[in-house]
């Protein structure tokens, strides 16, 4: 949702893997937002392994108040990793690995229907 610099390199990754389950939306009236973002499976956060401090994604706050499972890539070193999986608000994988990033988006996807881990804790931040 939105419409960053990663917005049509993102549109053609989908249509070259033919995914008929992937929307990519552009930027959203706030008041709709956080409807949005309740009724998403999983949000998910990507930081650069660069960013270690002084630095929170601007969507995090909202992502949390959605009560939704979250998955941050992020470096484990990072302000963003320590809130989220200190505080057991979602899960957290090194962003220098992207095949763990698969593998927490799969467990989220597998745990959201049916236990609501972090993603309650992470409402009450």
């Amino acid at each position: 949702m939105g419409d960053g610099n990663q917005r049509t390199r993102l549109a053609h990754r989908v249509a070259s893997f033919g995914l008929s389950n992937v929307q990519i939306l552009p930027l959203q009236p706030a008041d709709t937002v956080s409807d949005l973002l309740a009724a998403a499976d999983i949000l998910q956060v990507n930081q650069r392994v660069a960013m270690t401090d002084a630095s929170l994604p601007s969507k995090l706050t909202s992502y949390m108040l959605a009560g939704r499972p979250i998955v941050i890539a992020a470096a484990p070193t990072s302000d963003t990793a320590k809130l989220v999986g200190g505080g057991d608000a979602g899960l957290v994988v090194d962003a220098a690995q992207p095949a763990k990033l698969l593998k927490a988006i799969l467990k989220g996807f597998v745990r959201s229907g049916s236990s609501p881990w972090p993603r309650r804790r992470a409402q009450g931040f």
